[in-house]
């Protein structure tokens, strides 16, 4: 039985990597297309749920600078998933730049994508809580998205991310952004944003790897305590005791 074809890996001079993540509904795939120039890059999933557990990459190149390196953007799974927790989703990531990235591949860092026109923050404690690698955090870029030009209603929700949510992050070297999505100005906002964060230098892999694994570890943890006081408080029901 022939071998099936592997699918070619990853390498330094295809590309620089920068994941996308955030909560389903945030614009990931809306920001692919936009930094692209073409409205269907990228599959737009309106639904603020997702079914879907696929990671996507999109290579880019700058249009500023097609000579340059493209950028290789990884569409991970929204946080918030319906099948699988924010760990789980982690430890997909992790796995899947082991099987699809060489070692030397530069990896530019985490775009975070945040929808400032929901009234609450839905915090991704696993991820933003858990980084604690000083090169990671330095990599982080945390951007807000679907301004749609009511600036004065929505600097308020960002000025309470800075000042609350995410100041640890952002005292620890993370940067934050706004990416508005409009039709004249939208490739060149997006573009702003990738650039911000290619201003840190390239991030190596395996750093980037060890943090998810270390995040995506504790959860595992998590859920097998959980799992046991499951088991226990079934077992009490079962023989009629009072688990209190």
């Amino acid at each position: 039985m022939p071998k099936k074809a592997q699918k070619p890996r990853i390498k330094r001079e295809t590309g620089i990597l920068i994941l996308l993540m955030g909560h389903t509904g945030a614009g990931k795939s809306s920001f692919i297309n936009t930094a692209s120039n073409r409205p269907n890059t990228a599959l737009v999933n309106e639904s603020i749920t997702s079914e879907s557990v696929e990671i996507m990459h999109f290579t880019i190149p700058n249009p500023a600078n097609p000579s340059e390196r493209p950028i290789i953007f990884v569409e991970t799974p929204g946080f918030n998933h319906l099948k699988v927790d924010d760990y789980q989703i982690l430890r997909l990531v992790s796995e899947w730049m082991a099987k699809s990235c060489a070692p030397d591949v530069d990896v530019g860092g985490i775009i975070y994508l945040h929808d400032i026109s929901q009234p609450r923050t839905n915090k991704t404690k696993c991820l933003l809580d858990g980084l604690s690698s000083p090169e990671t955090i330095k990599h982080l870029l945390l951007t807000t998205t679907k301004w749609d030009g009511r600036l004065r209603e929505y600097e308020p929700r960002e000025k309470e991310l800075k000042r609350k949510t995410w100041q640890k992050l952002l005292d620890r070297g993370a940067q934050i952004s706004q990416f508005g999505n409009d039709r004249l100005t939208g490739t060149e906002s997006a573009w702003k944003v990738i650039n911000m964060l290619l201003k840190q230098g390239p991030l190596e892999l395996g750093i980037l790897q060890q943090d998810l694994d270390r995040i995506a570890g504790k959860g595992n943890q998590a859920h097998k305590k959980k799992s046991r006081k499951g088991l226990f408080a079934k077992l009490f029901k079962l023989f009629g005791l009072n688990s209190e």
